[in-house]
């Protein structure tokens, strides 16, 4: 009888290819620094943290699409203060859009459906 299939690849798998499937759970920037100033042990609102990611989306690229996918992200948590700091955080986040591009992300039909 022929021996069984190997249960692994006869190839292995370059280190750099094994850390990227490792990073497809690392939580992004973005997220990590919403998740620090949503945080269910905060004890209020975190203005300070509030307003360092309002002053990222103005300089964000991508017009704070990101930022704003970890908000909702947060405001779906089962936890209700993070959900409340989530919301509290994104009407900062609109409030100081002096330039109106966040305004713009926010009200996209893939953010509203």
């Amino acid at each position: 009888p022929s021996p069984p299939p190997a249960p692994w690849p006869k190839t292995p798998i370059h280190p750099r290819k094994a850390m990227s499937m490792f990073n497809l759970f690392k939580p992004s920037p973005q997220q990590v620094k919403v998740n620090e100033a949503t945080d269910t042990h905060n004890l209020d609102d975190d203005w300070k943290a509030y307003l360092q990611i309002s002053d990222e989306i103005r300089i964000a690229p991508d017009g704070g699409k990101k930022i704003l996918k970890a908000i909702l992200k947060n405001a779906q948590n089962k936890d209700q203060r993070v959900a409340c700091f989530a919301l509290t955080l994104l009407g900062s986040c609109v409030a100081n859009d002096d330039i109106g591009r966040f305004h713009d992300v926010v009200a996209t039909e893939e953010t509203m459906s």
